[in-house]
């Protein structure tokens, strides 16, 4: 008798270290996801819509702001872009509480320039405005988001971007 209770405990720690093992590979799994989550996000998203920015504010410029609305979507574009990842993380908690505080304060910056307001298009701006936006695209092309340059699909590299460029506006 006592064999066999030794054997039943022997055999139900054998499978409770292996569900805890299992459950350990699950976990790990599921961060690595988050974190490659985290990786595109910025690639697809903010970083993909900076760069469009730049370069409407860019093309603006030499067809001497015919057409500024489409500048004001390209903002517009990146602030739902960072509204949509404070969501996420809201939800997950992927970002370390330093990175939310860049994020919102990159939000907050860039809801001072000129955006679209989801209504109708604004085909205008003022000439303070203007100025405004062409030091931001400068701005953007110093830590080189912007057309033509490449950019890493990388949170890290995002951040270190971030952490320059918000001194700038």
């Amino acid at each position: 008798m006592q064999k066999t209770t030794k054997m039943i405990v022997l055999i139900l720690l054998a499978v409770l270290v292996v569900l805890l093992i299992l459950a350990a590979n699950q976990n790990y799994k599921l961060k690595e996801r988050v974190t490659s989550v985290k990786h595109e996000l910025t690639l697809s998203q903010i970083q993909w819509d900076l760069v469009q920015l730049e370069g409407a504010i860019a093309y603006q410029i030499e067809s001497e702001w015919t057409q500024p609305s489409h500048v004001r979507e390209k903002l517009g574009d990146v602030l739902q872009d960072i509204m949509v990842i404070r969501d996420l993380n809201s939800g997950v908690g992927f970002i370390t509480k330093a990175e939310s505080v860049l994020l919102d304060a990159l939000y907050d910056q860039l809801s001072n320039y000129p955006h679209d307001n989801m209504v109708e298009p604004i085909n205008e701006l003022s000439a303070e405005e203007i100025d405004k936006l062409l030091k931001l695209r400068g701005a953007l092309r110093d830590v080189e988001w912007g057309i033509g340059f490449s950019n890493s699909g990388h949170w890290d590299s995002f951040i270190e971007k971030l952490e320059h460029l918000l001194p700038q506006l």
